[in-house]
């Protein structure tokens, strides 16, 4: 990727006779730089971006340069998008001008592609939120006990359930070990203590508890959910 820039006024100031004339080994650069109002907008790597192409153009001996930006990325240890606002300024405050559209290209398909990740990352960010609330549906209808965790219990079942049939014979089995518990309860209300704690239920990670109550031996007919996962 390929960025066309010329330094405005350059000959002006680096002109002059040197001991080498066609490779110069330094370049004029004022000694209130730093106060510049529109350097001050640089960052750090900003302003060793704009110290880069200087070095360019001055190699060059020309204002005039055509910067390779994977190769400055690679020699600098600047990232690209550092580079481009780098240039952006130079261009914004008259420093350099540009002689061909690249930049524009490179900027547009920068933008785009920032704009694909935060789709991509809020579609993921929304469909993890969507899946946490069908997990609390499972805990929900968990016959409560105190000591149970609904947080160490969710983060197993979010380990554990990776599609709709996981979160189907999950939500078959609450349902089952629910009913169960609570017919035992309804006997002899001491039965509560017998209830497993929710994380225990929900786990160990590999093999889980609930995965024994996903079927009884006598089936318990249960309505059919509208929930839909996104795992």
């Amino acid at each position: 990727m390929f960025v066309d820039l010329e330094f405005r006024s350059w000959e002006k100031f680096n002109s002059k006779p040197t001991r080498n004339a066609k490779n110069p080994w330094w370049f004029a650069l004022s000694n209130r730089i730093i106060e510049d109002d529109e350097i001050q907008k640089m960052s750090d790597a900003e302003f060793r971006a704009y110290v880069y192409l200087l070095c360019l153009a001055s190699q060059k001996n020309q204002a005039r340069i055509t910067v390779n930006l994977e190769k400055a990325c690679r020699i600098t240890g600047i990232k690209k998008d550092v580079f481009l606002n780098c240039i952006t300024i130079l261009i914004d405050c008259k420093i350099c001008t540009r002689f061909a559209q690249t930049l524009d290209v490179i900027c547009a398909n920068s933008v785009a592609t920032l704009q694909d990740k935060t789709l991509h990352n809020s579609a993921a960010v929304s469909a993890k939120h969507a899946n946490q609330k069908l997990l609390e549906s499972i805990y929900e209808q968990y016959p409560k006990r105190n000591g149970s965790s609904k947080s160490k219990g969710l983060a197993l079942l979010d380990k554990q359930i990776k599609s709709q049939e996981d979160f189907d014979a999950c939500l078959a089995a609450v349902h089952n070990y629910a009913m169960s518990r609570n017919a035992e309860i309804a006997k002899n209300k001491d039965n509560e203590q017998y209830t497993k704690l929710f994380q225990t239920w929900c786990g160990p990670l590999k093999d889980p508890e609930w995965r024994n109550w996903v079927t009884l031996d006598v089936p318990v007919k249960i309505t059919q959910h509208p929930y839909k996962v996104s795992f």
